[in-house]
């Protein structure tokens, strides 16, 4: 029976090459990060925060849609079953103006993209 080697804690250096730290696309491990947050562009951190800030404004936006059609769509659509009161229409536009506020702040989000 063959001992296996004992493991190593993580982040100890090993000879073995399927210990070591993966890289992104071929970029060199220590390339990656560490930096001020800036780089040249294309770098992997400018494409790591790029891709942090749109799933950001994503999230923003899909909550947007959500108020847009919960409150604001489905009502008008239920307008012939149950009538309209004024209620109705003051919530409707509540909810399409907060669904606008958001997809306003999906869009100042966006501006944090870095070039």
């Amino acid at each position: 029976m063959v001992a296996s080697p004992k493991p190593q804690p993580l982040g100890s250096s090993s000879d073995d090459p399927r210990r070591a730290a993966p890289a992104f696309a071929g970029v060199p491990a220590g390339d990656v990060g560490g930096g001020s947050g800036g780089g040249s562009p294309g770098t992997p951190e400018r494409t790591i925060h790029n891709e942090i800030t749109k799933l950001k404004a994503n999230t923003v936006n899909a909550a947007a849609i959500a108020f847009f059609i919960g409150g604001g769509v489905g009502p008008l659509i239920g307008i012939g079953m149950t009538g309209f009161t004024l209620l109705q229409a003051v919530m409707v536009l509540v909810w399409f103006f907060v669904g606008l506020v958001l997809h306003s702040m999906a869009q100042t989000v966006l501006g944090g993209l870095l070039p």
